[in-house]
């Protein structure tokens, strides 16, 4: 419920009217004689006229003096967009759209950038590993007897486990390369 002050045709919401009277208990329902006594009148709210949103907009409210029913009413009247405003309006949903779609390419990109590093980094650990299994093979192809081949096993390194610390640091290492 809004209404206006006569003395300057300020409007208030039931909120402001309270702050404004903080002594006054107004009943749950005001009526046209509760605000009189006060110096306001209810201003009437009016329902939004149907629109199509394609095509049209509702204009900010205003409160006006309907001579014919003796009440103040806020009205709420429509705009038809003109040809330039549409156009203007699809040009702008147009833009949006195209800076949507450049974002999601972007973050694509970036996507496909990880995994690529995150390839590179699987493609480097399966190599250490073939380069073990090497050694271990080159070890037992040479050796003459179970004593030599202790020994070249022996001075084989063993393989690093790898934290996933370590296996984000490598992805890092590996991006734009």
């Amino acid at each position: 419920m809004i209404f206006r002050r006569r003395s300057d045709g300020q409007v208030l919401g039931l909120k402001e009217l309270g702050e404004l009277h903080p002594n006054v208990s107004f009943p749950a329902t005001i009526t046209d004689a509760d605000a009189d006594r006060f110096g306001y009148d209810i201003v009437r709210i009016l329902a939004v006229p149907a629109y199509n949103e394609a095509t049209q907009r509702p204009n900010t409210p205003v409160i006006t003096f309907n001579a014919g029913t003796g009440f103040w009413e806020q009205v709420t009247t429509i705009h038809t967009y003109t040809a330039q405003e549409l156009a203007d309006i699809a040009a702008a949903a147009a833009a949006a759209l195209a800076a949507q779609r450049s974002a999601v390419v972007a973050q694509l990109d970036m996507t496909e950038d990880i995994q690529r590093a995150f390839m590179l980094v699987m493609l480097d650990e399966l190599n250490s590993h073939a380069a073990l299994m090497n050694s271990i093979l080159t070890a037992i192809d040479s050796a003459a007897n179970l004593a030599a081949l202790k020994t070249a096993i022996a001075a084989i390194a063993d393989h690093p486990t790898r934290t996933a610390a370590q296996l984000k640091t490598a992805v890092l290492g590996k991006l734009g390369t």
